[in-house]
C-alpha cells in the first residue's frame, strides 16, 4: 500500500508519503519513493494526470459542501486564513487554473530533502 496526504495550517503543515510493506522490501519501498519525490520536483507531471487530480478535487469540494455545516465551516476557515469569507466559491476555478509547471514549482518548495524525516515502523 502506498499513499501520499497532506495537512494544512496557519503555521506550519506536513506533506507525508507512506509505504507499508514486508522488512525484506523496506530499501525498495525507501528507494521508489525517493524516486518518485525527485521526479516530481524535476519534471513537470502528465496533462492527463493533472486534469484528473482537478477534477478529483473539484468533486470532493463540491460534494463536502452539500452540508450546512461544512459551509459554515469553510467561510471561518478562509476569514482565519485571510481568504476572505467566500473564498470556497471560486475553489474549483482556482483549482482549474493550476498549471503543471506550479505542481513542479510547489514540489521543489515543499520537498526539499533537506527538510525530510524519515519514521520507520516495525
Amino acid at each position: 500500500h502506498v499513499s501520499a496526504s497532506s495537512t494544512e495550517g496557519l503555521d506550519a503543515g506536513h506533506v507525508a508519503f507512506y509505504a507499508a510493506t514486508s522488512p525484506d522490501k523496506l530499501v525498495r519501498a525507501r528507494e521508489a519513493l525517493e524516486r518518485e519525490r525527485a521526479r516530481i520536483c524535476r519534471e513537470p507531471i502528465a496533462a492527463l494526470e493533472l486534469e484528473r487530480a482537478q477534477a478529483y478535487l473539484v468533486g470532493q469540494a463540491e460534494a463536502a459542501l452539500q452540508r450546512r455545516g461544512r459551509i459554515a465551516s469553510s467561510m471561518a476557515f478562509n476569514e482565519i486564513y485571510g481568504l476572505g469569507y467566500a473564498a470556497h466559491l471560486a475553489y474549483a476555478r482556482r483549482i482549474e487554473a493550476v498549471r503543471a509547471t506550479d505542481v513542479t514549482a510547489l514540489a521543489r518548495a515543499l520537498l526539499q530533502p533537506s527538510r525530510q524525516i524519515t519514521a520507520i515502523v516495525a
